[in-house]
This record gives C-alpha cells, structure tokens and sequence, in this order.
C-alpha cells in the first residue's frame, strides 16, 4: 500500500528551527561555565567560538545523526527525509548535512581568504599579468563581500517555495515530511510568500547599494601589493582580519581598527568583535575619515 507524504511547511520548519536553537544555547552556556570554571576568562576568550561549534555538533550528534528527531522536530510533528531515494537520509548525507550547516559558511570564508593571499595574486614576479592580477583581487574582494548575502536569497526561496530551509540541506536533498499531516499549517503560507517578497527586495537592495559602493572605491587600494610594500607595513597599520595595510579604516565601539569591508563581513556572520569579543552590530561600525 502506497503512503502519500505531507511535505512539512516553512512555518513547522522555522518554529523546529527555532526550538533546536534554543536548546543549542543552553547547551552551549553550560559548556561555557564548565569552561569558565575550569579555565577561567583567558582559555574561555580562547576558545569560545570552538566551544560554540563543539555544543551544537553535541546537539545534533545526539539526535540527527543518531537517525533521531531534534526535539524542536518532535515538538512540531516533522521528519528529515531524502527526496532523492524517498527514504530517511542515509548516515552520511546527515553528517554531511550537520558539518556543512556548522563550518560551511566559515570553510568558504576562509578558501576565499586563501585564493586571495596566493602567491600568483600577491607575488609581482608570477606570471600572471598585472591587469589581470588586479582583476581577480578585485573579483575576490567583491566575492567577499556578496557570500553572507547568499544565504539570505536562499532563506527568501525556501519562504517562497518551502523547500530546503538551508542551503546544506539542499545541497544534501534532505526535506522535511509532517508525522502528523493534519496539523500542517496552510493559513500562513500567503504570509511566508509575503515574507520571500519582502526579503528578496532587501537583499537585492543591500547588495545593489554595496556594489556600488564598491565599484566607486578607489582602485588603487585593490591593487595587488609587492612583497616590498609588504615588508614595509609597519604592524600597527595592519588590519587583524585580513593582515594586510588597513583600506578605509573602521572602527568598532570597543576601539579596535580594521579594514571597512573585513569587519562588516566578519559582524554579518558573528556579531562579536575579533580581538576582545565585545558585542558588536553591524550599524556600530563607524568608517574613520582621513585616518592615517
């Protein structure tokens, strides 16, 4: 006998969501006072966005990846399932799933980085030509800059369309089915489609209003500098996020200097500040003008 599933909408999806967060972070503050207890504020300081990671892949490791529901899924009736074999997700595309939705955004952050600081870009003796040198670093930093804005269209899709409420999960093929089919909530869905309107219209905005910025920025400071330049930068005029000369240096509410667009990306994904993990919105970030 064949059995027909209700595909879960985005309204069971984010209140599951935001009941498995609210857990995550109470597992996470208990981490952080046996850390706190046991090494005090330095290795807390230390270890503190290791110690966040370690608590939620505590937390799905115990449910998703066991092949159990999360409490938030089982508090509003829903059930992880591989549309691609119409079955349970197999134990590898969870774990894939759980390591993607933890380290992703920061894996590609940080490949990004990587590709950025290579040899060929940063060498003037590669064989790559200036022009073309120039270009890519350019390329790059406006890779930057649109990453974090990615999940937003993605979130605005899955309002939209209720499929793959993260992009791990979509590139997994793991939805979500109701367990109990009769309470799927249909009223909201007008409200959702709302929502993805409104969303995309922001995000759009926001990135139309950055790349232009961006494209007006002096094309001197995206040149790609010689070993010699460098060298020379003394330590102090060195942003701590990208370790290159500050380019239009900003200032968090704690004090500390950084490049315009390194410290709005790093505030987009935590919003914390990289030295003293002050508290820090992105609003508060104030651009310094004639900084030397």
């Amino acid at each position: 006998m064949s059995v027909t599933l209700t595909r879960a909408g985005p309204a069971e999806i984010l209140r599951a969501a935001q009941k498995d967060d609210f857990f995550c972070r109470k597992l996470r503050e208990l981490l952080t006072e046996i850390l706190l207890q046991v090494g005090g504020t330095r290795v807390l300081i230390k270890y503190r966005e290791l110690l966040n990671a370690t608590g939620n892949l505590m937390y799905f490791g115990a449910t998703t990846l066991s092949g159990l529901q999360t409490l938030g899924e089982e508090y509003t009736g829903i059930l992880q399932f591989d549309v691609l074999q119409s079955d349970i997700p197999q134990l590898r595309k969870r774990l894939l799933m759980i390591l993607l939705s933890e380290f992703g955004q920061k894996l590609t952050s940080l490949l990004i980085l990587k590709f950025e600081h290579h040899n060929l870009l940063r060498n003037e003796k590669s064989k790559i030509r200036p022009e073309a040198r120039r270009d890519l670093l350019k390329f790059i930093s406006y890779m930057k800059m649109i990453v974090p804005f990615l999940e937003r269209l993605h979130r605005a899709v899955f309002y939209w369309t209720g499929y793959y409420c993260h992009i791990s999960k979509h590139l997994t093929g793991i939805q979500y089915v109701l367990v109990r089919y009769w309470l799927k909530n249909r009223q909201s869905l007008y409200g959702f489609k709302l929502l993805s309107v409104v969303t995309t219209l922001q995000t759009l905005l926001v990135i139309i209003t950055k790349s232009i910025n961006f494209f007006n920025y002096n094309d001197q400071s995206l040149q790609a500098p010689t070993d010699n330049i460098n060298k020379s930068v003394l330590s102090n005029k060195k942003c701590p996020l990208c370790l290159d000369e500050r380019k239009n240096v900003s200032v968090t509410p704690c004090g500390h200097l950084f490049c315009w667009y390194c410290i709005l990306e790093w505030v987009q994904n935590e919003q914390k500040c990289p030295i003293c993990r002050e508290t820090v919105l992105p609003s508060r970030v104030v651009p310094l003008q004639h900084y030397s």
